[in-house]
Parts: structure tokens; C-alpha cells; sequence
């Protein structure tokens, strides 16, 4: 995947011709985004003190699910698809889960997928996982009534 995308924000980077233009993971439409690995984008990089290996890469997977690989502040391995399209119960269409989960026994699998379970507590440490692990934290979504 070609990472030339970068959001400060939410430090995920991606690929523009995959994903847009606009973060994936806040769906901001105003944020710094430049290309990898130029001049310029090393500058930005290095006067906010940061690396690539500070952000988390958003890749596609093969069902077409937007996916970060993230871990919670415990250690416990948690992957994020963002702008979910499945059913979801976060607005802002974030979906937390083990990447190794299978649907509980008893569950038809006809009726039911493991790709719509969510986790909203970590398995290891029991926290929120919106306040431990970072690509999971909730956004602000601001509505006029």
C-alpha cells in the first residue's frame, strides 16, 4: 500500500487513491495531509516530534473493511475498522474488536457475524477501550438542530 496520506489528529496514514482525501479515521476535512516521504512532509513530521512509526496505518481488507491495527494501553492487541458500514452502535462508525474473536457458540452464523461483534471493554484489563486504546477513542460528531 502506498502511505501518502498522513493525519496529525488521529496519526494514521494512508493511502489517497484508496481511501480520499479526507482522514478515514475522523473524517476531518480540515487537516494537514502532505505526501510521504518528501522534503517537506519530514519538516512538519519533525517539528511536532514525530516519526512514521508514531502512526498506525489504515489498510483495506479483503472484504473491504477499513481496518487499524492498535493495541489497548495494556498490551492487548485490538483492531478498529473505521467508517464501518455494517451495522454499528458508535455514530461515529467505528467498530473496536479482537482480530482472533469468533461468534460465541450457539450463535447461527447464518443470523449472525463476527464481523458486526464489537468490544467495548478490553478482555485483558477490563477498561473502556474508547479511553485505552487511541484509534478507538470516540469523535466528536457536532449536529445543528
Amino acid at each position: 500500500m502506498k502511505k501518502d496520506r498522513f493525519c496529525l489528529k488521529c496519526r494514521v496514514i494512508w493511502d489517497k487513491d484508496q481511501l480520499g482525501f479526507d482522514c478515514p479515521c475522523c473524517n476531518a476535512k480540515q487537516f494537514f495531509t502532505c505526501n510521504a516521504g518528501d522534503l517537506g512532509s519530514a519538516m512538519i513530521l519533525d517539528s511536532n516530534d514525530l516519526t512514521l512509526s508514531d502512526f498506525k496505518e489504515v489498510t483495506v481488507n479483503e472484504l473491504g473493511q477499513q481496518l487499524i491495527q492498535d493495541n489497548c494501553a495494556c498490551g492487548e492487541k485490538i483492531n478498529v475498522e473505521v467508517n464501518c458500514k455494517r451495522r454499528c452502535s458508535r455514530t461515529d462508525k467505528k467498530r473496536p474488536h479482537y482480530p482472533d474473536e469468533e461468534l460465541p457458540a450457539g450463535l447461527d452464523p447464518n443470523k449472525y457475524s463476527k464481523h458486526s461483534m464489537s468490544a467495548f471493554r478490553c478482555r485483558k484489563c477490563s477498561q473502556p477501550v474508547s479511553e485505552t486504546v487511541p484509534s478507538a477513542k470516540y469523535n466528536l460528531i457536532l449536529t445543528n438542530h
